[in-house]
Parts: structure tokens; C-alpha cells; sequence
């Protein structure tokens, strides 16, 4: 059963980043990744639908202010 305990993030991660906005086959290599969220997080996949504008458009502060957008 150990093949599959992956399986349930990998599912999750892919469908969020596709109703992101990310290609389906760059959703696909990012979810599938064995790096946890911290390094995922540096991927291209998630840097796009991830960005800065996106948590500005939810209303979030900057954690620094003298960083532009």
C-alpha cells in the first residue's frame, strides 16, 4: 500500500494548479514532485499561479514594504 500514500497530494496539488491556470503538463511534473511544500513552492508551476499580484489581489499585506509590485 506504501505506492499509493502519494497518490491522494499528488491528485490535490495537480487539480489546484490546473484550476490555477497551470498547463496540465506543468501541473503534472510539479505535483508529482517528492519535495515537500516548502520546495514545491519554488517551482515554476507554482511561481506563476502564485505570485505576488495574486495575494495582493486577495488583499494580503506585503511583508515588505518597500517592495513594489
Amino acid at each position: 500500500m506504501e505506492a499509493m500514500e502519494g497518490v491522494p497530494v499528488y491528485r490535490r496539488r495537480k487539480a489546484e494548479l490546473i484550476r490555477l491556470g497551470v498547463e496540465p503538463e506543468l501541473a503534472h511534473r510539479t505535483a508529482w514532485s517528492a519535495q515537500g511544500p516548502w520546495r514545491i513552492s519554488h517551482t515554476l508551476g507554482v511561481r506563476m499561479v502564485l505570485s505576488n499580484g495574486y495575494f495582493a489581489a486577495m488583499g494580503l499585506p506585503r511583508l515588505d514594504p518597500r517592495a513594489s509590485i
